[in-house]
């Protein structure tokens, strides 16, 4: 070695060998300078530390200081004068400095077992953390003409990822199974050894933070870029927030490029979610866009059957409508119910009849609704909802844009208080109670096959719970 090219200063050369591209950034980023130190601390000398790939040759391409010439370069397999190897150090030597000590596991560089050891303890120690819910499989999940697709492309992602639809991206209203989809995914992939990683938007965020705070980020990145499926729920959250969006944006050009799985869930379409960067929304639109709709009728009855089956709780049929019929638009109130349901009925020792689940509805609160609102509530907040007058709505025209939102009014009326058909014919415009009747019953059939009607309607329900 010729000690003038450094200076007129003896100097010695270390070469690190690494796997991957990964390794060779945190180490370079954030380790390179302090394994410097502790070497300059063991032989007494100027030390400069070479960072390679495994899969280079024994001379590295480049070293970290760019002006050394070919000739003053040192690998493992020849160590020419004041040159040494790093698996030479002496394990039992202490090294004074400040900087944290590398881990000795990791010590033997010519060696890529370690190193890739060091790989799969990354990605265990995520397996280890995942946390999935073990209730949430797909063996669980009650499928309905209001979920089929998302159903049927979660099982795809599962059985292939990073293959198809990718990434997907699941909306929906709140309770509906966007989270039982995620984790189903989740727990499919762990079951093939892949490494899954779940985070709602808010943990993003915190790691975020937190890795801005304790100068963390590489470890951050490599978190979150060395998983096989990324599962994130929420992801409307991080709208607006822009060191977030920032880093969710190379976090997913990372693992999209690498064919990784990404899956998103949120309470609505990408193009919904206004302050959202344009670049993050048009790459939520690249793979499959599924929504979940509010379960109909039969689906709500299946689920809480299968409820009722889990906790060993025999529900005659008749109750199991009147609940899936009270309940319409979140499963997880539906599943309440029933667990309230079965409370009331255990805690009084009384026989489950339809006057118990009744009284248990009623006392638990949720037919609170029913004291709370009154017919003219309910039709404000319809002709609101459409833009028309209360005049209009109440009284003798029959266009559709007026005739239908009418038969709404009535059916929520009918569905939401105790006014009975002829009262509510009497609101509008003094209407016999058979006209009521197959308005309640039309709008019934309606909300089961028509997706856009039962969307309205439920955001009509919505409105009037805030009022």
């Amino acid at each position: 070695m010729d000690a003038t090219s450094v200076g007129q200063q003896q100097g010695v050369y270390f070469t690190l060998q690494v796997p991957n591209n990964l390794a060779y950034d945190i180490i370079n980023t954030r380790w390179r300078l302090p394994i410097e130190e502790i070497l300059a601390d063991l032989t007494g000398q100027a030390v400069t530390l070479s960072v390679t790939h495994n899969s280079e040759e024994d001379t590295p391409d480049t070293l970290i200081r760019h002006d050394r010439a070919p000739s003053e370069r040192a690998s493992f397999t020849q160590q020419p004068k004041n040159t040494y190897a790093y698996s030479d150090m002496q394990p039992g030597r202490a090294a004074h400095s400040s900087f944290p000590q590398p881990d000795s596991r990791y010590a033997d560089t010519s060696s890529a077992d370690s190193l890739e050891d060091w790989d799969n303890e990354q990605r265990a120690n995520i397996l280890m953390h995942n946390r999935l819910n073990s209730r949430y499989t797909f063996d669980a999940f009650i499928v309905g003409s209001s979920n089929r697709l998302a159903h049927a492309a979660s099982l795809a992602v599962a059985e292939a990822p990073g293959e198809s639809y990718n990434p997907l991206f699941l909306y929906g209203g709140v309770g509906l199974g966007k989270t039982h989809l995620l984790h189903a995914i989740g727990h499919r992939g762990v079951h093939t050894g892949l490494a899954v990683l779940y985070v709602s938007s808010e943990q993003f965020t915190n790691d975020i933070v937190n890795a801005i705070r304790y100068r963390t980020t590489e470890e951050f990145r490599a978190k979150y870029r060395s998983v096989d499926i990324l599962l994130v729920d929420d992801i409307q959250f991080i709208a607006g927030k822009e060191s977030t969006e920032e880093e969710f944006f190379h976090t997913f050009n990372s693992l999209h490029e690498m064919s990784k799985q990404i899956v998103i869930c949120s309470d609505r379409p990408p193009k919904a979610i206004l302050s959202l960067e344009e670049r993050l929304r048009s790459r939520f639109e690249w793979g499959l866009i599924a929504d979940i709709q509010p379960p109909d009728l039969e689906t709500r009855m299946a689920i809480l059957r299968v409820k009722a089956d889990v906790l060993h709780y025999r529900v005659p049929d008749d109750i199991i409508t009147y609940i899936a019929g009270r309940v319409q638009t979140n499963i997880r109130e539906l599943e309440g119910c029933l667990n309230r349901l079965m409370a009331y009925q255990q805690l009084h020792r009384m026989e489950l009849t339809m006057e118990v689940a009744r009284a248990a509805m009623s006392s638990l609160g949720n037919d609170t609704r029913e004291t709370r609102l009154n017919s003219h509530q309910i039709a404000q907040a319809v002709a609101e909802y459409y833009r028309i007058s209360m005049e209009a709505m109440c009284g003798k025209q029959r266009d559709k844009h007026i005739v239908m939102p009418r038969q709404i009014a009535m059916y929520l009326i009918r569905q939401e208080t105790q006014v009975s058909l002829l009262e509510i014919g009497q609101l509008f415009g003094g209407r016999d109670h058979s006209t009521v009747l197959h308005a309640c019953e039309k709008i019934d059939r309606e909300i089961n096959v028509n997706p856009t009607l039962r969307r309205e309607v439920i955001a009509i329900r919505e409105q009037l719970i805030r009022e």
